[in-house]
């Protein structure tokens, strides 16, 4: 037995031993491993004494991942702020409302490869479920009470920094509480572009806040899916399936600026996407207004295959965001002053679509076939490999139609 011991406390010691021989050739932040700054090492120290650590630089932030124990330490490189710890978790430890939601939502049946749990100081605790299908990954972020906070397709695995805890202004807080209740719980904070954009948890709902850079409310956008669609005034669903009958609704929004609110009615039929835009105040569908989140200037940061296809295919336009659903990658870009949606799946351009008034030519082919446009209706335009078409309510003897002109000019037509 003495000699057991013997032999253990030399391995610890040689363990030790690594971690501050490692620990004194990081002298300085940047570059990668080997370059951690001392403070950092001293707050490890404080958090975690001496155990053993394996340390790697991501962006402006240390990564301690613990020997023993398999947690994951975020440190900021400036401030040596320990202000993330990952943690990886079993399905069945997630807490119930998580596990509920995956069940119930659009990836229940993708294969679950990790579940991890952030932990973040003085911000909301996060779980993330890893999933995949078919060669295809999907990270999703929920906070406790089973809030889809966020859905990532093919993510860097382990690449959470852009979850570590920041802090908004005063005013942003104070604006939070006042407008979205007490219990609204800031769960991001991201400056960008000139302005802020804030995700927040309230009333059992996700809401993300635009802000100017000096903390002026911009535009609020509520998210209504799965169980919180039966929130949505039913006023709301009944105009846009007016449109579509046959059309499912998948998604809505509704979006609030100092001038105006309106609900944005996304469905689907098939392999066909449609976007409804009701007045909040009248239920009548109108075309999307002009929005503060269309005023953007440098571009958001989308993965650089996708942002070298859009420079290839839309020379000069500017990326808006980023948004992952069902399998689908959906990118909103400003080209010609005009707002698209660029979709993907699998890596791979599917179409772009966006929303245009109906040329007087192709007004022309949709009468000649003996169908009248709407007044005043706008066209969806839909971009893919085979060209561009147009698709329009019109109608005919009486009845509603939708009708599509293709890149040739053949006219189809289907039934409301």
């Amino acid at each position: 037995m003495r000699k057991y011991l013997s032999f253990l406390t030399l391995v610890m010691s040689g363990m030790l031993l690594f971690v501050s021989c490692e620990n004194e050739d990081k002298q300085g932040p940047g570059g990668g491993a080997g370059n951690v700054p001392q403070a950092v090492l001293a707050a490890y120290e404080k958090e975690y004494g001496d155990e053993p650590a394996t340390w790697e630089i991501k962006g402006d932030y240390a990564v301690a991942s613990i020997t023993r124990s398999g947690e994951t330490a975020w440190f900021d490189l400036k401030t040596a702020f320990c202000g993330m710890k990952e943690t990886d978790l079993r399905f069945d430890e997630l807490p119930q409302a998580v596990q509920e939601a995956f069940g119930a939502g659009a990836y229940k049946d993708w294969r679950i490869d990790d579940v991890d749990k952030l932990t973040r100081n003085g911000g909301e605790t996060l779980y993330v479920i890893e999933a995949e299908q078919g060669g295809q990954e999907v990270d999703l972020y929920y906070a406790e009470d089973g809030i889809l906070v966020r859905e990532i397709l093919d993510a860097e695995d382990g690449d959470y920094h852009e979850y570590f805890p920041q802090t908004p202004s005063v005013d942003i807080e104070s604006w939070v509480k006042d407008n979205l209740g007490a219990d609204a719980r800031i769960v991001d904070f991201d400056s960008e572009d000139g302005r802020i954009e804030v995700e927040v948890i309230a009333g059992g709902l996700k809401h993300e806040v635009l802000f100017s850079a000096d903390s002026q409310w911009l535009q609020t956008t509520t998210e209504y899916e799965g169980r919180t669609l039966e929130l949505v005034p039913q006023e709301v669903v009944a105009a846009a399936v007016a449109r579509h009958p046959d059309a499912r609704v998948e998604e809505v929004e509704k979006i609030a600026t100092a001038e105006l609110a309106f609900y944005c009615v996304e469905m689907e039929q098939g392999d066909r996407d449609y976007k409804v835009y009701v007045d909040a105040a009248t239920f009548e569908v109108i075309n999307r207004p002009s929005l503060p989140e269309d005023d953007v200037q440098g571009g958001a940061s989308v993965g650089a295959d996708y942002e070298t296809f859009i420079d290839g295919r839309y020379p000069g336009a500017v990326i808006v965001g980023r948004d992952d659903d069902d399998g689908m990658v959906e990118i909103e870009i400003m080209h010609d002053n005009v707002k698209k949606e660029v979709k993907f799946r699998g890596g791979e351009w599917v179409r772009t679509e966006w929303e245009a008034p109906l040329p007087d030519d192709i007004a022309a082919l949709i009468r000649q076939a003996g169908y009248e446009p709407e007044p005043r209706e706008w066209a969806d335009v839909v971009e893919t490999a085979k060209g561009i078409a147009y698709e329009v309510e019109a109608t005919k003897d009486g009845a509603e139609y939708e009708v599509r002109v293709d890149e040739a000019g053949a006219v189809t037509a289907r039934r409301d």
